[in-house]
């Protein structure tokens, strides 16, 4: 159990890297804005930190043969999606529009907690051998870690654009872009 425990913290840290560099580019989105968003992001990216890892370990428990199939397509689908947001935060931030018309949506930041836990889906399929509650103490302690980094990730964007201003969104949309590459590579 005590290897689990240090195994699962490392995975927790590297996990959430992505989720930590989107958090900050929300961060630097929203600025002082948008009050709510600062737990929620967090909670979102958490939560499917830890729904994945747990997804994967059911499908290969399941089907093995059947998802190895499309396993070489997630990083894909993670990619193009990142591309998108990036690009828009980007594109809107050139045409000046004000952070009162661009809005950090829920079902971007769905779409964002998706894309960036898309790769802890294969830490589930090294977790066939744990026992059930080795499953949950990882993904527990992935999510914790992963809760913290985002929320830390929020407060640097927020201060990041108190320095650079209105080019923090165009900063924020290029961090998306360089994350969605890195999964592609």
């Amino acid at each position: 159990m005590h290897n689990v425990i240090i195994l699962s913290f490392f995975l927790g840290v590297a996990l959430a890297m992505d989720a930590f560099s989107v958090s900050m580019a929300d961060g630097v989105f929203v600025g002082n804005n948008h009050k709510t968003y600062r737990f929620s992001i967090p909670i979102c990216f958490s939560f499917f930190q830890m729904l994945m890892p747990l997804t994967g370990y059911i499908l290969v428990s399941l089907a093995t043969a059947a998802f190895n199939s499309i396993y070489k397509y997630i990083p894909y689908v993670g990619s193009i999606l990142l591309l998108f947001i990036g690009a828009k935060m980007i594109i809107e931030s050139i045409k000046g529009k004000s952070e009162d018309k661009v809005k950090l949506s829920v079902r971007i930041i769905l779409v964002q907690a998706i894309a960036t836990s898309i790769d802890a889906l294969s830490v589930g399929l090294t977790m066939v051998h744990y026992n059930i509650a080795e499953i949950f103490i990882s993904i527990l302690i992935i999510g914790i870690i992963t809760f913290i980094l985002c929320l830390t990730g929020i407060y640097i964007g927020r201060g990041a654009k108190k320095f650079i201003g209105n080019k923090a969104e165009i900063l924020g949309g290029i961090i998306l872009i360089i994350i969605a590459i890195k999964l592609l590579i």
